[in-house]
């Protein structure tokens, strides 16, 4: 099946490439929400106009759906010339030699060095990717329900704590509560364990792919739990499509950075952040901070000097919080403190949260992005009742140790 898709991808992606051009000789393609496209089209549009001589197009898309985008492109050898990247994929594009080294234009002054509590995304030292910030992960809240329930959310909970402060919000209100089990879901998991989250599957330990098994299959059990024919047309991973947006459920999962976007919500003028709840039987605190995005470059770029003149623009940009955090939370400067008190007040309180002394993750394994889809997977049929917590994790591990083998 994988050799049938991959023989897919590469067929279309050749489509892709004979059969249809860029609108641009210079192109940059992002996904993200309405928030981002804003900024990322601004500074396109800034940068056209003081380099009329280019050409430039931008293309957006949601996160669900980019990475098959990226992939379609890149068998078509038609990546563009600046794309963003995420921390679980930059491994793989780099290791495929689809992205260009940065250290030349960081060496030459073209980037700006990049700051010490960054990770430059690869496992070999070099840097494909330019990070734009930091961020954290967090449970978002609608505090017009919790505060309809009289219930307080607590800065930390465990799972049995969550259970219990969801089942109080249902009955009092009679909002549903979701369960997180996703790709982020997993690495907090096997943090909580002390474990690497992807090497550890690689090496066939399943003690967190289980636990969050059993701790989804126990909540979807509860009258409290969002039901999974409630989830349809939903996509957990895209903030304007998560159940929050409309209650159907009263949480959602992501990064602090990302608060802004729920704020912007039609109707939705109270979100609150947490951190998400911990396994009951963690061994250690399993929170982190990480670079939120990259922008990378292609290695068959004709415009180098171009991309990198431009990514550096978009660093500052980011750092100034003109992107409004939402590209990350910027990371310390010379003049940050300065900085950071002209920016609103949320982006001062997410700053906050992710400055608690987290330890940063810096990089993930190889082929770590192409489990998600088959997680969701076994998630939804975990919640469905398909599968039992035990039957899904063998099955699972069976898949992510041939995607995870060297």
């Amino acid at each position: 099946m994988r050799k049938l898709l991959l023989i897919l991808f590469i067929a279309i992606g050749a489509v892709l490439s004979a059969s249809s051009a860029d609108k641009g000789d210079f192109s940059v393609f992002w996904w993200g929400t309405d928030i981002r496209s804003s900024g990322m089209k601004s500074a396109i549009d800034e940068y056209q106009g003081r380099h009329p001589d280019i050409s430039m197009y931008g293309r957006s898309t949601e996160w669900t759906g980019y990475w098959p985008m990226l992939a379609m492109r890149a068998a078509g050898s038609s990546l563009p010339d600046v794309m963003l990247m995420d921390l679980y994929y930059i491994e793989d594009y780099k290791a495929s030699g689809l992205l260009l080294p940065l250290d030349e234009f960081i060496e030459d002054g073209t980037l700006p060095p990049i700051d010490e509590s960054l990770s430059c995304g690869s496992d070999d030292g070099g840097i494909y990717g330019y990070p734009m910030g930091l961020t954290a992960p967090v449970m978002f809240y609608d505090k017009r329900v919790t505060d309809a329930a009289g219930v307080q959310i607590p800065e930390k909970m465990t799972f049995s704590e969550f259970k219990e402060i969801a089942n109080i919000i249902y009955q009092r209100v009679g909002v549903p509560a979701l369960c997180d089990g996703g790709l982020n879901a997993l690495v907090f998991y096997a943090r909580a364990l002390a474990l690497d989250p992807f090497e550890s599957i690689a090496n066939g330990n399943d003690a967190a792919v289980r636990q969050l098994f059993h701790d989804i299959e126990e909540f979807s059990a509860e009258d409290y739990s969002v039901p999974i024919g409630s989830l349809a047309g939903k996509d957990l991973n895209v903030p304007d499509r998560m159940p929050i947006t409309d209650l159907t459920s009263w949480n959602a999962y992501g990064f602090v950075n990302q608060v802004e976007i729920f704020a912007s919500f039609s109707g939705f003028e109270e979100i609150g952040y947490t951190v998400p709840p911990v396994p009951d039987d963690a061994v250690q605190d399993p929170m982190y901070t990480k670079p939120c995005v990259f922008l990378s470059i292609s290695a068959k770029t004709s415009n180098p000097y171009i991309a990198a003149d431009f990514i550096s623009e978009m660093a500052e940009r980011s750092s100034d919080g003109q992107l409004f955090g939402e590209m990350g939370l910027p990371a310390a400067r010379e003049d940050f403190e300065d900085a950071l008190s002209r920016m609103p007040e949320y982006l001062q309180d997410a700053y906050s949260f992710v400055k608690l002394d987290y330890p940063m993750i810096e990089s993930f394994e190889k082929g770590a992005g192409s489990l998600e889809d088959i997680l969701l997977g076994y998630t939804d049929s975990i919640r469905t009742g398909e599968l039992s917590a035990d039957e899904a994790t063998d099955l699972f591990m069976e898949d992510a140790m041939e995607i995870l083998k060297p």
